[in-house]
This record gives C-alpha cells, sequence and structure tokens, in this order.
C-alpha cells in the first residue's frame, strides 16, 4: 500500500489540497474539529498525515502534532512544508512512518486527540479497523477525542455523477460488501472499504470510544474527482459551498461524500 500513495505523493497537493473543491472540503473539516475541540490543546497524534496539510493546522492551534503516515515520499513532502512554513523546531509536529496496522507498535501514549482525515481509515477492512479503535483507544486517556474523516458508504452527489455518464453499474459501487479499487489517480487504485456512519463507529468505538456527533463533509460540495469540472465554473462552486455552509443539516451526514465522526473515550 505504501507504494500506491507513494507514487501519488509528488503531486498530491496540487490534485486535491490545493484544488478548489479539496480546499473548500478541508475547510469545513477544520470547522467541526475547532467547533468540537474548542480552544482545547495537548498531544496530537495524527494517522494517515499525507503531505501534512493537516499536521501544520494543528500546530497552529497549538498542538503537539505527531503526525503518522505508511508512505515515505508524502512525509518528506510534509517535511519540506514545515521547513517552509518556519514554524520553531520547539513547536513543530514531528512525522514518522507508520502503517494503520501497526498502531499498536506505537510506543507514545497518552495523546489527548487522535485525528484521521479524508478516508485514510477507509484502507482499513473491518477487523483491521476494529483492531486500529482498540489501539486508538489505548492512546487516549478518559475523555481523550478521536475525529475521523471517513468515505461514506453512499453518495448522493456521485450516484447523480454516474447517472448522468451512463455508468448505472458504479452507482453502487460503494454499496459492495468487499473492498473495491478505488482511483488515486489514472494508473493507481487502491483496495478501499466504504462505511455508513452507523457501522463505522459500531466496529471502531469497541467498549472503549463513545460516539459523540456525526457531521457532513461534502453533501453540496462535489467528490474531488470532479475538480476539472468545477476548476472552470468557480462561480457555481462558491454557490455550492455557501450551501455547505448555511443549508447541510446534520442528519445528511450518510448522503454526503465522507462524514466526519466524533468520539471520546469513556
Amino acid at each position: 500500500m505504501a507504494r500506491e500513495f507513494d507514487d501519488v505523493a509528488v503531486y498530491y497537493d496540487n490534485t486535491f489540497t490545493h484544488a478548489a473543491t479539496g480546499k473548500r472540503l478541508r475547510e469545513r473539516v477544520w470547522h467541526f474539529t475547532t467547533k468540537i475541540l474548542g480552544q482545547q490543546t495537548g498531544k496530537a497524534l495524527e494517522l494517515n498525515a499525507g503531505t501534512g496539510e493537516d499536521a501544520l493546522w494543528l500546530t497552529q492551534q497549538g498542538w503537539q502534532v505527531l503526525a503518522t503516515d505508511i508512505s515515505r515520499e508524502m512525509l518528506l513532502v510534509a517535511q519540506q512544508k514545515k521547513a517552509a512554513a518556519g514554524i520553531p523546531p520547539e513547536n513543530s509536529p514531528f512525522f514518522q512512518t507508520l502503517a494503520l496496522e501497526e498502531l499498536d507498535k506505537l510506543n507514545e501514549s497518552n495523546f489527548d486527540l487522535v485525528f484521521s482525515n479524508f478516508g485514510g481509515l477507509n484502507c482499513l477492512n473491518p477487523e483491521a479497523l476494529q483492531q486500529a479503535g482498540a489501539a486508538i483507544a489505548q492512546k487516549l486517556p478518559s475523555g481523550g477525542h478521536c475525529i475521523a474523516v471517513v468515505m461514506s458508504r453512499f453518495c448522493w452527489w456521485e450516484s447523480l455523477y454516474f447517472l448522468i455518464k451512463g455508468k448505472f453499474a458504479a452507482i453502487l459501487r460503494r454499496r459492495a460488501k468487499g473492498a473495491i479499487q478505488a482511483p488515486l489517480d489514472t494508473q493507481t487504485t487502491i483496495s478501499t472499504w466504504y462505511y455508513s456512519p452507523q457501522t463505522f463507529s459500531k466496529v471502531l468505538a469497541g467498549e472503549q470510544l463513545v460516539q459523540r456527533a456525526c457531521r457532513p463533509i461534502g453533501f453540496w460540495l462535489p467528490p474531488s474527482y470532479l475538480e476539472p469540472f468545477f476548476a472552470s465554473r468557480p462561480k457555481a462552486l462558491a454557490m455550492l459551498h455557501w450551501l455547505e455552509k448555511h443549508l447541510t443539516p446534520n442528519w445528511v451526514a450518510p448522503g454526503a461524500d465522507h462524514f466526519l465522526i466524533h468520539f471520546t473515550k469513556k
């Protein structure tokens, strides 16, 4: 799995992080994360940190961040961004290569926050996700937070897109019982499991984590693979962003591209 993410690392920021749709989707994640955490700071463990965009943001909010990812190439990009940001060494995030399946091997514990953005945990099958949930719980004190942004089992935007394209079989691709090969780019795919909020919570939480909230990410905003279409239609994307911010009730989270789900440890 590391190789697939290594292959896309050099242009990931251009195609998602800095793209018009990607920036707006991440803004919603940061908005909800800020509302959940308030002024709290402490030690944060980031999973599937990618090119470090969220690690740098958490650092700017006052968190001490250990950011992990399976891809060395992704983390090399993150290191370059950290250097360019000019963050003092004593406050800067630390990056470590670590697979999600190896979380229980991480010696550090007593994190106040475990954070996973944009579908990293969708790379785990239900059994591995359950094991990750147990490992996350071990890393948190009572009252500690776990925030994950997960690709949903149903996305109305995607269903409409494939319907218009006449790709009727693809409409149900997220409903597959097992993994599907989801594209990272035109040549690279990754085994992906899609979860409903209810199933994800049941599998990850176990006996130690309690779900506190679930929020939609990308209900009106389109999936990132529609970036080429909306990049030339900034007014339409701005309108969808306004709708996302002002007319998106929490109960529609199961129909969004992603959902943000928040747990605390008992």
